[in-house]
């Protein structure tokens, strides 16, 4: 879930359909679109093995993503070096962010919920997001890091990941919580079902404003 650019739409009030399983890179004919960045916007940051550029199709205004260059399944399965440098790269979007547009939120489809199955991290904008106090039996798992959450995927497969502050977790992709965390996503988004397919409050003007709020912020220079 949120899915962002090509990837998967959350649901509303009823429950979604389950997680597809992945497909082989290129099995319908088409190039990955994250490996084919000229189909992307313009990268706002480059590092040696990440991206980070604002989503081609944004749930929220604001909404980016930091892709890998290697064509990975997800980050639980990316080398720690690759994991390394999401971190970084995920601190400095989440404080343009919080500068730029409100409380920043974290999110990855672990292969689970995905559309685009090329290793991809949301940070959105995200202050109506709630991420529910962790209980026992909600489907979700505390980490202190990326390493925890590869052991994770290594041990049982697709998974979702959220952040809010603090808090990081792994969700089981048909947990309580993913349910409960779709809807919430998508009532902040307000996402609209119209005519069989979701429609977003987003428009292309916003990708190019999140793009403009960039190059003014200070802090990218830092």
């Amino acid at each position: 879930m949120p899915a962002g650019s090509q990837a998967d739409p959350p649901s509303g009030d009823s429950a979604p359909a389950a997680d597809p399983l992945p497909g082989a890179p290129g099995e319908d004919g088409r190039e990955c679109v994250f490996c084919n960045v000229a189909v992307q916007p313009p990268a706002l940051l480059e590092m040696a093995r990440v991206r980070l550029v604002p989503d081609k199709y944004p749930l929220f205004a604001g909404h980016l993503l930091i892709i890998t260059r290697e064509h990975l399944a997800c980050l639980g399965a990316a080398p720690a070096e690759t994991l390394a440098e999401v971190e970084r790269m995920a601190a400095l979007a989440r404080r343009f962010i919080g500068e730029a547009y409100g409380r920043p939120f974290t999110w990855e489809n672990g292969v689970a919920g995905q559309s685009v199955f090329h290793a991809h991290l949301h940070v959105i904008p995200g202050p109506e997001v709630a991420l529910p106090a962790p209980r026992a039996g909600d489907g979700s798992a505390p980490v202190a890091g990326w390493g925890e959450v590869g052991a994770w995927y290594r041990e049982h497969g697709p998974y979702h990941y959220a952040e809010s502050g603090e808090d990081r977790r792994v969700i089981e992709p048909d947990g309580e919580l993913i349910w409960k965390m779709r809807a919430s996503l998508g009532a902040a988004a307000r996402l609209r079902f119209v005519d069989g397919r979701f429609e977003r409050a987003t428009t292309p003007a916003d990708v190019a404003e999140v793009a403009r709020r960039w190059e003014a912020w200070p802090g990218r220079r830092a």
